[in-house]
């Protein structure tokens, strides 16, 4: 998928810029918003969705990842894509998206703790079999209850809202088909400590 090439193309550009900007600091060097010390650390890994696409409950599959600073604030990718058939009247449809994500996890030491989100992505919307598709553009921001079980993994619950558009040249359908409330499952392993 060209979107996940950009994405990880896009990840390991930050990593290796913020790595850079990492570096031991001379005593005559600007000082940042950010502190003196700049905690950089990672995470990923699979996340689940809960929705309903077309008026029928979807399960969608994917996960993300990320850069993390100062265990608060994160910037990354992410992509989803539903694993459940999803019926219309002319087939079976395939939704799936991704694209870049930021957010802010509140005091992220405590062993239950918010975090709140926002993801942009693109994606299609395809009626399968046909060359009938739609390119799409996603906005959802989300909230979610992470859990430390580990130094190294969390577990998250949380919902958001999935504003789509874009959704023009599948018959009878339009953006709220594809728009609405949806629910997450999530696993994030890294270095949280």
């Amino acid at each position: 998928m060209k979107i996940m090439k950009k994405i990880t193309f896009f990840v390991a550009f930050l990593l290796l810029f913020l790595s850079a900007c990492s570096q031991e600091k001379e005593e005559d060097q600007l000082e940042t918003v950010l502190g003196d010390e700049i905690s950089i650390s990672g995470f990923g890994g699979p996340w689940m969705s809960f929705t309903s696409i077309n008026g029928e409950f979807a399960h969608m599959m994917g996960g993300g990842g990320g850069v993390l600073l100062n265990q608060s604030l994160y910037l990354g990718g992410y992509g989803y894509g539903n694993t459940n058939p999803i019926s219309y009247e002319l087939g079976e449809l395939e939704f799936g998206y991704g694209g870049l994500m930021a957010g802010y996890i509140h005091e992220s030491r405590k062993a239950v703790h918010p975090n709140l989100g926002l993801m942009i992505g693109w994606g299609d919307i395809r009626l399968k079999e046909t060359d009938l598709d739609d390119n799409i553009f996603v906005l959802q921001p989300m909230a979610e209850v992470e859990v430390n079980i580990t130094q190294f993994m969390k577990i998250g619950l949380g919902a958001g809202y999935r504003y789509v558009t874009g959704v023009n040249r599948l018959p009878g359908l339009n953006n709220k088909n594809f728009s609405g409330l949806n629910g997450r499952l999530s696993f994030s392993f890294g270095w949280f400590d």
